[in-house]
C-alpha cells in the first residue's frame, strides 16, 4: 500500500494529514516567497544597470518560462502521484527520460537562437539564448530529484536548494552586470544557478543519477504525465501568452516595461497561490482514498484561503501601483504603472483557478483541465490581439478579461464534474470580497490625497491591510476566528 493510502478512515489520519499540510504550506510559502523575493530584487537591480537594454532580458526570461515547462515531460508530478518510497526503477525511467529531453530542448534553442532573436526583435543578443542552451540542459539533472522532495512532502529541504539557485543568480547576474557585460550577465547567471541548484538538490535527496531505459514502465508514467505535461505548456500559454503577444506585436522596448508591470503580481499574489499548488498535488494525491467529500472540502476551503488573500492583495497592488513602480523600478518605469493595475487584478482572478485546478490530477482526470485550457487558448490570443492595439496598457486588460472568461468556466465544471455547486464556490469567495471592499475602502483615499511614492506605498499598503482585517472582522466572523485559529496553531508549531 502506498504511503497515505487509507488517510481517511479516522479523524486522527485527517488531522494528522491536515498538520502535515499546514506545516509544509507553511515551508512551500516561505521557499517560494523568499526565492521570488531575491529574483524580484534581482530584477530590481537589473532594470537599473541595464535600462536600455531590458528588453532583451525580458525575451531570455519569456522563452525560460515555456522552456522549463516541458523540461520534465509531467514526469515529477508522475512521481509525486504513484507515492513511491526511495529511488525506485520507475523513478529513474523518469530521470532518464527527463534529462535526455533536457538534452534535446538544449540542442534546439543553441540551433533556434537567431530565430528567437528575430521574434523578440533583439537580433543582438543571439548568445544569451545559446548561453540559455546550456542552462536547460543543467536544469536537467534537477527535475526528478526536486519532485521526489515534493512526493515526500519535504518542502523545508527544498528551502536551502530553492535560496541557494536565487542568491547564485543574483550574484553572478549582478556582479557580471556592473562589471560591464551587458545582457550576457542575466544569461550567465541563469547558468550558475540551474548547476547550483542541480548540486544542491542531488545532495539533499543523495539521490545517485542512473540511465535506466525500460519503455513498459515509461509507458505507464507517460499516461499521466503526458496530460501533465498538456496542462503545464496550455497553462503557460494562458498565463504568460501576453508576453509573446507583447513581444512580437510592440517590440523589446515595449516587452521590457510590460515584464516589469507583472514582477509585483507575482511575488506578492502568484507565489502564495503557486506554493499551494506544490503542496496541493501531493496532499490531494493523500487524501484521494478518504472520498469525495474530503477532496470537495479540500477545494472549498482552499477556495476560500486563497481568495481571501488573492483578491485584496490584487485591488491593494493595483492601488498602489503608481507608487510601487516609482519606488521598486525608478521614475522611468512609469509606463509598467498601468498595465501593472490590470495585471494585479488578473492575478487575483486566478487565485480562483488555483483552488481546483490540483484536484483533477490527484483524482487522475488532468485531461479534463487540459481541455478547458485547449478550448481557452485561442479565444485568449484573439482577446489579447485586439488588446495590443491599445499598447502594453490594452494587453494587459485584455489578459484580466481573458482570465474572468477562464476561470467562470472552471467554476462551471467544478460545479458538474467535482459536484461543488456554483453558490458554494461564490459563498467560498464572499470572504476575500468582503476583504477586498476593506482595502478599497482605506487605501485608496490614502492614496488620493498623497503623492507617489514610498510615504503613499507605506501608507496605503497598511491602511489597506487594517481595512481588510476590520471588513472581514465584522461581515464575516466565522472566517476570521477560523484564520485566526490557524496562524496560532501554525505560531504554536513553529515554537
Amino acid at each position: 500500500m502506498p504511503p497515505g493510502a487509507g488517510v481517511g478512515s479516522s479523524g486522527s489520519d485527517e488531522d494528522g494529514l491536515k498538520g502535515r499540510a499546514v506545516n509544509n504550506g507553511l515551508w512551500a510559502l516561505v521557499t517560494l516567497l523568499g526565492n521570488r523575493a531575491i529574483s524580484f530584487l534581482t530584477v530590481a537591480i537589473l532594470s537599473r544597470i541595464l535600462f536600455d537594454d531590458y528588453g532583451a532580458v525580458a525575451a531570455l526570461m519569456t522563452v525560460l518560462f515555456f522552456l522549463e515547462v516541458g523540461l520534465d515531460l509531467g514526469l515529477g508530478a508522475a512521481v509525486i502521484y504513484e507515492q513511491e518510497e526511495g529511488q525506485s526503477e520507475r523513478v529513474d525511467v523518469a530521470f532518464t527520460a527527463n534529462l535526455a529531453v533536457a538534452g534535446l530542448l538544449a540542442v534546439v534553442v543553441f540551433v533556434a537562437a537567431p530565430a528567437l532573436g528575430a521574434f523578440f526583435h533583439v537580433e543582438e543578443h543571439d548568445d544569451m539564448f545559446r548561453l540559455l542552451a546550456a542552462a536547460v540542459f543543467a536544469r536537467g539533472f534537477f527535475q526528478i530529484p526536486d519532485a521526489l522532495l515534493k512526493r515526500d512532502l519535504r518542502f523545508r529541504s527544498r528551502t536551502a536548494v530553492t535560496f541557494g539557485r536565487a542568491v547564485t543568480r543574483m550574484a553572478v547576474a549582478v556582479g557580471l552586470a556592473l562589471a560591464g557585460m551587458g545582457v550576457m550577465a542575466a544569461a550567465w547567471g541563469l547558468f550558475a544557478a540551474e548547476v547550483v541548484a542541480s548540486v544542491g538538490v542531488m545532495i539533499q535527496t543523495r539521490y545517485r543519477p542512473r540511465l535506466s531505459v525500460d519503455w513498459p514502465v515509461m509507458q505507464s508514467m507517460l499516461r499521466f504525465a503526458g496530460a501533465i505535461l498538456g496542462i503545464r505548456l496550455a497553462g503557460q500559454l494562458a498565463v504568460n501568452g501576453d508576453y509573446l503577444v507583447v513581444g512580437r506585436q510592440l517590440g523589446d522596448t515595449a516587452l521590457g516595461f510590460y515584464y516589469n508591470a507583472f514582477r509585483l503580481p507575482e511575488l506578492t499574489i502568484l507565489a502564495v497561490c503557486l506554493a499551494f499548488s506544490d503542496v496541493a498535488l501531493p496532499v490531494f494525491s493523500r487524501a484521494r482514498e478518504g472520498g469525495a467529500s474530503r477532496l470537495q472540502t479540500g477545494m472549498l476551503s482552499s477556495l476560500q484561503l486563497l481568495c481571501l488573500y488573492g483578491f485584496p492583495a490584487a485591488v491593494g497592488l493595483a492601488i498602489n501601483a503608481e507608487s510601487a513602480v516609482q519606488v521598486v523600478f525608478g521614475s522611468g518605469w512609469g509606463p509598467s504603472v498601468e498595465p501593472m493595475i490590470a495585471v494585479s487584478l488578473a492575478a487575483g482572478v486566478m487565485a480562483i483557478a488555483f483552488a481546483s485546478g490540483d484536484i483533477y490530477a490527484a483524482t487522475g482526470r488532468p485531461n479534463l483541465l487540459l481541455a478547458m485550457i485547449i478550448v481557452h487558448i485561442p479565444i485568449q490570443f484573439a482577446i489579447l490581439l485586439v488588446g495590443s492595439n491599445w499598447g502594453i496598457g490594452g494587453v494587459a486588460w485584455a489578459q484580466l478579461v481573458s482570465m474572468v472568461i477562464a476561470v467562470s468556466v472552471r467554476i462551471v465544471v467544478a460545479a458538474r464534474v467535482i459536484e461543488v455547486s456554483v453558490r458554494k464556490q461564490a459563498r467560498s469567495m464572499v470572504p476575500g470580497v468582503v476583504a477586498a471592499g476593506g482595502v478599497l475602502l482605506l487605501a485608496f483615499p490614502t492614496t488620493l490625497v498623497l503623492d507617489p511614492g514610498l510615504v503613499s506605498l507605506t501608507l496605503g499598503t497598511l491602511a489597506g491591510g487594517v481595512g481588510a482585517v476590520v471588513m472581514v472582522r465584522a461581515f464575516a466572523p466565522a472566517t476570521f476566528h477560523e484564520v485566526a485559529a490557524m496562524v496560532l496553531g501554525v505560531v504554536r508549531r513553529a515554537r
